[in-house]
């Protein structure tokens, strides 16, 4: 006689912080799934635009609502699972939502692989600044995604898109309260580091990618960049392999840093975002890299139009010469 699979409970957790906005799309979006969540706990970090209110009113003894004053949020993660106690647990921005059968089809498939610790989906990503819809991540290598993909933040996994068994967080701690950015890279990092992880290629979240952050928000979060890669210089080891692998993944951090400086005309920040990634791995293909610069140089439409121009000579016939001169 065959045995039936455990029904594992399954906890949603939406941290909070003054995104009254999009808010009530995210939670509409955890309630609203074909296999209804065990537990949906909205944490308010302190938000000061009434996005607790929201909750309250709108949901009521639906929703856990958790308030505490902002501690970024890294904390507000750790007070969710903590406060939780189902079996799975997933996180949900809250500019962000699940599509309605996410849970029923991830909560099937960590039930079906009881010794899978974390799991992740591809995502649909919703780019409102250029009106484009794409999937992302729905495409990986189980055997390189580690050592090549993740670490240098190529393929993340969309933070909503992830399930984790709620005993994994006693084990290897919770979120690094210290990274108020980057804290689910490392969370995710050190998980799939100790465990390994399972993959889903159907996209069953949806991720917003809004206005572009302005410039201090954008150096706060490349200064994180650096305290995770210091936090993880020998997570690959101390021999030359790890140190490949931690050189390879830095310094494309540091040319991706160096491409948004160029593209906001802040040449002398990228420049030297450029030296520092060649210094720790000079070793890398620098089209792109080159090709922000020289815009960032000549501006935007002298460029333009001088790619447009080399690309027309490229294309022009050569002409064959006349008989006499044959």
């Amino acid at each position: 006689m065959l045995m039936a699979t455990p029904r594992l409970t399954i906890a949603g957790i939406i941290p909070v912080y003054n995104q009254r906005a999009t808010l009530a799309e995210a939670v509409d979006s955890a309630l609203n799934q074909t296999r209804p969540a065990d537990e949906i706990i909205v944490v308010d970090d302190g938000s000061t635009d009434g996005s607790g209110d929201l909750v309250a009113q709108r949901y009521g003894d639906r929703v856990q609502l958790i308030r505490q004053k902002n501690g970024g949020a890294p904390v507000a993660f750790n007070t969710g699972i903590r406060a939780s106690h189902s079996d799975l647990v997933s996180l949900l921005g809250a500019d962000d939502g699940w599509m309605p059968d996410r849970i029923e089809k991830q909560g099937a498939f960590m039930e079906a692989h009881p010794s899978c610790m974390l799991s992740f989906t591809a995502a649909v990503l919703k780019d409102e600044v250029n009106n484009r819809v794409s999937v992302e991540g729905n495409v990986v290598d189980k055997e390189t995604y580690l050592r090549r993909d993740f670490f240098q933040e190529r393929l993340l996994p969309a933070g909503n898109g992830v399930m984790v068994r709620r005993a994994v967080f006693d084990d290897v701690g919770y979120f690094d309260e210290s990274l108020r950015k980057c804290q689910d890279t490392d969370m995710w990092l050190r998980i799939m580091i100790k465990y390994g992880f399972e993959h889903i290629p159907e996209p069953l979240v949806w991720v917003r990618r809004g206005p572009h952050r302005t410039e201090p928000d954008m150096s706060k979060w490349f200064r994180y960049h650096e305290l995770y890669f210091a936090k993880h210089r020998h997570t690959f080891g101390r021999g030359w392999r790890g140190q490949i692998v931690w050189r390879r993944g830095y310094s494309s951090v540091l040319r991706k840093e160096a491409i948004w400086y160029f593209q906001h005309n802040m040449g002398g920040k990228a420049l030297a975002k450029v030296a520092k990634s060649v210094v720790v791995w000079p070793l890398f293909d620098s089209t792109v890299t080159f090709k922000r610069g020289l815009e960032w140089l000549l501006g935007p439409q002298v460029y333009s139009g001088a790619v447009a121009t080399f690309r027309r000579l490229l294309r022009r016939p050569r002409r064959e010469p006349a008989d006499g001169n044959r």
